[in-house]
């Protein structure tokens, strides 16, 4: 189950529950043919690592230290970590209209960038902690002076030099749009 950082279960868990779809009957459930829908903006994006196999224990003993309130105050409604083959994601649900702020807010947060910087030695990919996150998408090119300021004061990464996916298409069962 994926709890939310405010300790209520996620949308996705809740969604779960509604679907499971009865028959006229109330017999068991079936099979609902729905279509897939395109996502409008990036709601789940998944940071994708490499890992050595064999450090999984030491990889969960460091996200039990994970910044939950952080992440809740930089508008991220769910986090959930996978590992196995020799390979680490982190996959963040934003549900904020604007996903670069939220991730600014995130990544650049003192006690996000001490957990990365536990996690870098264990997972490849992840964001180097001295670095500045900075929007720079097409529709934040109105910060670029913000940007050009933060490259001055030291280095900065944006989600195009992160391993990310964003989420363009889920199909659920109900039909229900994501």
């Amino acid at each position: 189950m994926v709890i939310r950082p405010d300790g209520e279960p996620s949308d996705v868990e809740q969604q779960k529950e509604r679907d499971v779809i009865k028959d006229d009957s109330g017999g068991a459930s079936q099979d609902v043919e729905a279509k897939p829908e395109f996502t409008t903006r990036p709601r789940r994006l998944l940071m994708i690592g490499r890992m050595l196999p064999g450090q999984e224990s030491d990889v969960l003993a460091a996200h039990e230290r994970l910044p939950f309130g952080v992440a809740a105050a930089a508008g991220i409604d769910a986090i959930e970590a996978f590992v196995g083959s020799g390979h680490y994601a982190m996959l963040l649900e934003i549900d904020a209209d604007n996903a670069q702020e939220s991730l600014a807010a995130y990544f650049n947060d003192p006690q996000v960038r001490e957990f990365h910087a536990e996690l870098r030695p264990l997972v490849s990919g992840l964001p180097i902690p001295e670095w500045e996150y900075v929007a720079s998408d097409g529709p934040h090119k109105e910060n670029a002076s913000r940007e050009d300021a933060a490259r001055e004061s030291g280095p900065t990464y944006s989600s195009a030099d992160l391993p990310l996916a964003a989420s363009m298409y889920r199909w659920k069962r109900d039909g229900s749009a994501q």
